[in-house]
């Protein structure tokens, strides 16, 4: 029997999960990680966002325009040895974005869907193959890699907290328990923007290190050395 470590989770590479709201700058954190060692996989037409960021120039990315593409792109990151050797960091912006993607082409599968009478099968269709996507990219060896995804409130015993938001509120539930980190980002009312790291009783968190705060600066690039340090 191998007893592993942390120190076995980091090697494989950090595997995280960012939600906020929209327009909360998600997709700039990209912006703080080392873009020459960074591949953007972007579903949501955000880029724009970190042009002015500083080193926008090594901006490298790819846009699947499909589901299809994104298995292209999974297989060329697991088996290419020269991305492996090019990339430290894959940055998915968003897993929302695929969720939806993946629940509108199931409504075109006659097998999948004929008509409100098949929402059940339709949401739990959707609900297997989202998590599957989700563990095949957090599985990826020697990647870190960052999922991004809006951020969406569930009401328990009159209760608020937020979430990542997915089609299907069982799949929201499902993702958190997926990754290391989930993390939380949160602009507060004076315009400030933190990493919320840790849960509270308002919003979904974890973070399977000790070395970081409860509230972080939102530096991906200074989290990942503070992790990894």
């Amino acid at each position: 029997m191998q007893v592993k470590g942390f120190e076995d989770v980091t090697s494989d590479g950090i595997k995280a999960l960012i939600y906020s709201e929209p327009g909360n700058g998600k997709t700039t954190l990209a912006a703080t990680l080392d873009l020459k060692r960074t591949l953007i996989i972007s579903f949501e037409s955000g880029l724009l966002s970190i042009l002015d960021e500083k080193g926008f120039e090594d901006l490298q990315y790819v846009e699947p325009s499909n589901l299809s593409d994104l298995k292209d792109i999974y297989d060329n990151l697991k088996n290419n040895k020269d991305l492996a050797a090019k990339y430290d960091t894959i940055f998915i912006d968003s897993l929302s974005e695929i969720s939806d993607m993946m629940l509108e082409a199931l409504k075109q599968d006659p097998t999948v869907y004929t008509g409100m009478k098949d929402n059940m099968k339709l949401y739990m269709i959707n609900q297997e193959k989202v998590v599957g996507i989700a563990k095949s990219f957090r599985d990826l060896k020697g990647y870190n890699v960052i999922m991004t995804a809006l951020a969406a409130t569930k009401t328990t015993n009159m209760v608020e907290k937020l979430l990542p938001s997915m089609a299907g509120q069982k799949l929201a539930d499902k993702l958190p328990p997926l990754y290391d980190f989930v993390w939380y980002l949160e602009v507060t009312s004076d315009g400030e923007r933190r990493l919320i790291t840790q849960p509270t009783s308002s919003i979904t968190a974890k973070s399977r290190s000790r070395k970081l705060e409860s509230a972080e600066e939102p530096n991906l690039g200074n989290i990942l050395l503070k992790i990894k340090g």
